[in-house]
């Protein structure tokens, strides 16, 4: 279990490579729509306060091709 706003950083950082220090509106619109594919994909839960991404949930979907690897990229 990763909390949404540690794993929501790492994707922007991510996107973000290190071109910059900075996020960009390209690197936050990029985290902020993959939390939202997560939400749907059924990967965030817990109470809103304490939302978090469900690794399990995640790489299993990731391996059942669910999910695509490359969205990552």
């Amino acid at each position: 279990m990763v909390p949404v706003a540690e794993f929501t950083d790492f994707l922007e950082r991510l996107a973000r490579g290190s071109m910059s220090e900075k996020p960009t509106a390209v690197s936050e619109v990029f985290s902020q729509e993959m939390m939202t594919l997560m939400r749907l994909e059924g990967c965030i839960t817990g109470a809103k306060d304490k939302e978090c991404l469900n690794m399990i949930i995640l790489r299993q979907k990731v391996a059942d091709q669910e999910i695509s690897i490359e969205l990552f990229n």
